[in-house]
């Protein structure tokens, strides 16, 4: 078993578009997106493969996943099902750890409220929420402006979905 300080947890936030990030004991050494294209059981496939390969290349010995929370289209909730089973059947298949941390419960932790005020909304818009989470990992993280996108190979300005899995992250630590 490796010490803390030597372990590796992958921190995703998954959707289509699935933010992840990488950590070696509280140091942030990789992260990045992933967004496959196709349908949704050809994006699961290939979701499942990218992050079975990052797992096995990187030694991750630690999965923390955010929990799904039903939204307004019914679309999502099938997606959202299915790319969590896919997380919990990865880290089951690679026998690695597998934590699922409550959407609710790492905003709070990270920024102190589950939702954003009407003064959060006139400040930073319809991303207020996702304002608020980026600010408070940059304080507590070095974080790229830039990362890849590892389904299209293409660098990019670092996504909330990146932000969220750090988020993530430090609340499970």
């Amino acid at each position: 078993m490796q010490s803390p300080l030597q372990s590796k947890t992958l921190s995703i936030d998954p959707a289509s578009s699935t933010g992840f990030s990488i950590f070696q004991g509280k140091s942030l050494i990789k992260c990045g997106v992933f967004k496959p294209s196709g349908e949704l059981n050809t994006k699961l496939f290939k979701i499942f493969n990218f992050f079975t390969d990052l797992c096995v290349s990187e030694g991750i010995d630690r999965i923390v996943v955010e929990d799904f929370k039903v939204g307004k289209f019914a679309g999502a909730a099938e997606s959202g099902y299915a790319i969590r089973a896919m997380f919990r059947l990865l880290s089951e298949t690679l026998k690695i750890p597998h934590t699922v941390v409550n959407i609710s419960c790492w905003h709070k932790c990270i920024i102190g409220k589950t939702r954003a005020t009407k003064a959060d909304k006139k400040l930073y818009g319809v991303n207020a929420i996702k304002e608020l989470v980026k600010l408070a990992v940059l304080v507590k993280v070095e974080v790229p402006e830039k990362c890849l996108n590892y389904a299209s190979g293409r660098e990019m300005v670092t996504p909330y979905d990146v932000y969220d899995s750090i988020g993530i992250f430090l609340a499970s630590s």
